[in-house]
């Protein structure tokens, strides 16, 4: 009879757990990542007092849609969710456009969230009045995601105010909300810092998977942005002018011979020397990206010289650079310096000059800032919530805490370069060199238990529901979320995990070399920047990593 009452009690109290728990999903999904973003929208649902009733109709329906869903909700088309419709669905039932719209509010919370732009359902196929969700009501223009820096959210906030005071719509407004929280939300420095390189860079570093409209919409909305706070006397240029279609340029000569240049270059000379320059670049494996930024410096400053580039005297390259990055920040200008001083000795090497003409006092004396790592106590934050997760992304982040490998090496990375008899991997780095890292023997046991569910092949190590390799920015999108549920004090961007690595080695006592050849870096110089690390730091940190 005890043994009963026990038993009672105890199917009593996970029926009150899963009362509780009502916004959880009751049913598996397919993507682990579907599942996880789909609690924390119904989760905010409920602390923003929406009815329970009302929570469990959008629970259903989006467990509906996304149980067969092999694919990240963030890769949905309007099409894909279109056909899901059509084929589960009377479109003309009043039925089909509640479901929908249950679906548009959990993706205006992942764009806010910053895990997209924008909803990918148009406005049209809306009732309008289902379109809001509790947490958009009042000043839905508003912020909702914290940025990493306080002043970037002020004046994004004081800018969309000014929208709405001017009349702008609603969903025009949560486009631009949404975009400019997608930018911002990781970039440390204030927005008056960030050059035009640092902006392309995103774009083109991160942000492949976007189709070229709406390239040109994200780019559109920057240029907005950067316009009103010119006018606004917060920067005195916007780094956004005449670059609307620069991108989309660039994306369509990355498969073509984008070593050439692709702006007018008036001296002809002049750009037969500068192609021959960055096709020494693109023969010698420098990436891409690296082969484009110098060629863009090199186009504007050689774009309107008529004269031939040898004979240029040492005081006019000067006064021209000084031109062209007066408006610039002093680390752009050094860029802009180096480009040249390379262009140049490029030149003195092929016989063109006989010395170069930069001069060495030309270059500013800029402090260089100190890696950022993560404590002890914040790795053991961090592996505490990865614990939870899903093997690949356990792997994820160990590979990456004790590799040091770069973010783009690990997603390239296949089963068959994994050798657990040795514990090593084979990587390729920038310039596709290729490099053995290292991992430790707990980072063996997951990839053991991987590589035994995914045995020998060409097949990604990091992957997918659907097998196909995961990109980097989904990669990030990991990472952060993970930091941010370990409580870190800032967002945490992959190249920390990388940091970490190097400053525990430090810590440890391994010299510059050994360091410099675990990170891969091809010059030692690259790898002083920890050895600049205070000697009082690097005690304290010794004592906590190993007392």
């Amino acid at each position: 009879m005890h043994a009963k009452s026990n038993m009672t009690a105890i199917k009593h109290e996970r029926v009150i757990f899963m009362e509780d728990q009502y916004w959880k999903l009751k049913r598996p999904l397919v993507n682990d990542e579907n599942k996880r973003m789909i609690e924390d929208y119904l989760l905010k649902l409920k602390e923003t007092g929406l009815k329970r009733v009302t929570i469990n109709g959008y629970r259903k329906d989006l467990q509906h849609f996304f149980k067969d869903q092999q694919a990240h909700f963030s890769s949905l088309s309007w099409k894909d969710i279109s056909n899901h419709f059509q084929s589960n669905y009377n479109l003309k039932n009043s039925s089909y456009r509640t479901k929908l719209s249950s679906l548009d509010g959990f993706y205006h919370f992942c764009a806010m969230e910053g895990y997209l732009a924008n909803s990918p359902i148009p406005s049209e196929h809306l009732t309008p009045t289902k379109r809001e969700t509790q947490f958009m009501k009042e000043k839905y223009y508003e912020l909702t995601k914290p940025l990493a820096n306080v002043e970037n959210e002020k004046v994004i906030d004081e800018y969309l105010s000014t929208l709405n005071q001017n009349g702008l719509n609603r969903m025009t407004l949560m486009n631009y909300k949404n975009t400019l929280t997608s930018f911002f939300v990781d970039k440390e420095a204030p927005f008056s810092a960030l050059s035009w390189e640092d902006i392309s860079k995103h774009f083109l570093d991160y942000q492949t998977h976007l189709t070229d409209y709406t390239y040109q919409g994200y780019v559109s909305i920057l240029t907005a942005f950067y316009n009103f706070c010119v006018q606004r006397g917060y920067m005195p240029w916007s780094p956004m002018k005449k670059r609307r279609f620069v991108i989309q340029e660039e994306k369509q000569c990355q498969d073509d011979a984008y070593w050439k240049p692709q702006k007018p270059i008036v001296n002809q000379e002049n750009k037969k020397v500068i192609e021959d320059f960055l096709l020494s670049f693109k023969l010698a494996n420098r990436s891409r990206n690296t082969i484009i930024l110098y060629r863009k410096y090199l186009e504007v400053f050689f774009g309107d010289q008529k004269e031939v580039f040898s004979s240029i005297p040492s005081e006019v390259i000067f006064k021209t650079l000084k031109y062209h990055t007066s408006h610039l920040k002093i680390s752009t200008y050094q860029k802009f310096l180096t480009v040249l001083s390379s262009f140049y000795n490029f030149c003195v090497e092929e016989g063109y000059l006989d010395k170069t003409p930069i001069k060495k006092r030309w270059y500013p004396r800029l402090p260089k800032a100190l890696p950022k790592y993560l404590t002890k106590k914040d790795i053991a934050k961090l592996r505490k919530v990865t614990e939870k997760e899903s093997l690949r992304n356990q792997i994820l982040v160990e590979f990456m805490l004790v590799s040091g490998s770069r973010v783009g090496e690990v997603r390239n990375l296949n089963v068959e370069d994994i050798d657990l008899e040795t514990r090593t991997a084979q990587v390729k780095g920038k310039g596709n060199k290729m490099r053995y890292v290292h991992f430790t023997e707990k980072c063996a046991l997951l990839l053991e238990r991987h590589l035994d569910a995914n045995p020998g092949g060409d097949f990604p190590l990091i992957s997918g529901p659907t097998g196909k390799r995961l990109t980097i920015i989904m990669m990030e999108v990991i990472i952060r979320r993970l930091g941010k549920e370990a409580g870190l004090s800032t967002p945490l961007h992959p190249h920390r995990l990388r940091h970490t690595f190097a400053t525990n080695l430090l810590t440890k006592g391994a010299d510059l070399a050994f360091i410099s050849r675990e990170l891969g870096h091809s010059d030692l110089a690259t790898t002083q920047v920890y050895a600049r690390l205070p000697k009082q730091e690097i005690i304290t940190q010794y004592r906590r990593f190993m007392e």
